[in-house]
């Protein structure tokens, strides 16, 4: 979709800034906060205090000042500070987030109603002071962070496997933020252990509920994944939901995908970064040869979509294609919509004039042999890539070469090893790899 598809998609007009998700969503976090989404800027908040699902009602989040505000500005064509992450991706890249969901929702309206379909929903927001009847039709859970894997753009507060990991917690640790402890329920400790919480106020009217995304640490490893399954299929919910599993793919468990076959829609969103070792020294400690396997034990379930979703950054800028060429020859769905832009020092943003061309080249090469499929997703990096380089780059790649070294310190990793030609090319654009280390080898200690 280009950069049109922001103010007119299937002849409907939209602003620049109007977006669904504050509408029909809600993205629930591991530390009780609230957001318009994923990609959101900062948490929901009453004033300068964060909402939280410990301390404020789920329904009473929805229809905040907050929200009502939110939706009032984007039916008005003003936008707001919380997308600006949407805003930056469609600069760069024609297409975001906001446009994408959007574009969903106008799908989903029937096509002799999609014409006026942003213009009732005005009238019905402004006829009742933006306060929406219904609960959200789609959510974001964040159940934990319990993760078997250490990616390397990964922090502390989405892996378990980072946050006990002197050195990779140093560099990405947790919200300095403790989360309120909860006062309105005593049946768990966090909002996501909390039937009150879960079943009673955010499953409440599950009739309503059209799709949910679960993401994590590994979502597949969660506990409270099969038991919310469970509730959907014996409510009858399953056959019309829609499901997103944002995973590494490193987990399947026959009696989790059995549950999730008996959805209508199940979107397995595989986190993958690159062909073999690159991948493997990316998302440490996975394994090339498990994933593989993996892959062919998840094609065994019918109506569930495999579809792969590097995240695109300085480590695998360069092996993108090699992995656009796999999924092409495996017949997986690809996404490209996931540029890494902090920490700032692992984005593209960080490399040198001759990795940016390189780059270039290989997405070139690809997109003049590749299915017209893919192609089209291949334009959003390149128009990324034709930003670059920036001026803070030389600060942003001396910050790159430092974390680099201090990991694979720590795991017995080797970038040379993994991605040869990166720091060749690094090394090309005037920046010998230097040996900087914030921590000497006897305080690495994992």
């Amino acid at each position: 979709m280009t950069a049109l598809a922001a103010h007119l998609y299937a002849g409907v007009a939209l602003t620049d800034s109007f977006c669904i998700r504050p509408f029909d969503h809600l993205s629930l976090n591991l530390d009780g906060t609230v957001q318009l989404c994923c990609r959101a800027h900062q948490p929901i908040a009453d004033g300068s205090r964060p909402f939280s699902l410990a301390t404020d009602a789920y329904a009473d989040v929805w229809n905040s000042p907050y929200m009502r505000r939110v939706r009032q500005d984007l039916l008005s064509g003003r936008q707001i500070p919380d997308c600006v992450a949407c805003y930056s991706h469609e600069r760069t890249m024609g297409t975001s987030l906001r446009i994408e969901s959007n574009a969903a929702w106008l799908d989903r309206q029937p096509a002799a109603e999609r014409a006026a379909a942003l213009s009732r929903l005005k009238a019905t927001s402004e006829a009742a002071a933006h306060v929406m009847e219904s609960p959200p039709r789609t959510l974001h859970l964040w159940f934990g962070s319990h993760c078997n894997l250490q990616c390397r753009m990964c922090s502390a507060e989405f892996s378990t496997r980072i946050a006990a990991d002197k050195v990779h917690r140093s560099w990405h640790p947790r919200s300095s933020a403790e989360p309120p402890r909860p006062t309105r329920f005593t049946d768990a400790e966090t909002w996501s252990d909390s039937e009150t919480v879960v079943f009673g106020e955010v499953l409440r009217e599950v009739d309503e509920l059209e799709a949910i995304a679960f993401a994590g640490g590994e979502p597949l490893l969660q506990r409270q994944i099969e038991p919310l399954l469970e509730f959907l299929i014996a409510r009858g919910r399953a056959p019309s939901m829609r499901l997103f599993i944002s995973t590494n793919g490193t987990i399947v468990r026959e009696s989790l995908m059995e549950k999730l076959a008996r959805f209508g829609t199940v979107v397995l969103a595989l986190s993958v970064d690159g062909v073999g070792p690159l991948n493997d020294y990316i998302r440490y400690p996975a394994r090339w040869d498990a994933l593989v396997s993996n892959l062919g034990a998840m094609r065994r379930w019918p109506g569930i979509r495999l579809r792969v979703d590097p995240t695109v950054q300085a480590y695998n800028i360069l092996g993108l294609a090699d992995l656009l060429r796999f999924c092409d020859a495996e017949g997986l769905e690809v996404s490209l919509s996931n540029i890494l832009l902090a920490p700032a020092y692992l984005g593209i943003s960080a490399l040198p004039g001759p990795c940016l061309r390189v780059a270039r080249e290989r997405l070139e090469g690809y997109v003049r042999s590749s299915p017209v499929r893919n192609a089209g997703l291949v334009q959003g990096v390149l128009a990324h890539l034709s930003t670059l380089p920036v001026p803070e780059q030389p600060a942003l790649l001396g910050d790159f070469m430092t974390f680099t070294n201090d990991l694979d310190a720590s795991r017995g990793q080797r970038l040379r090893d993994a991605a040869p030609d990166l720091v060749r090319l690094i090394e090309e654009g005037g920046f010998p790899w230097t040996a900087s280390r914030r921590f000497v080898p006897t305080e690495v200690v994992p």
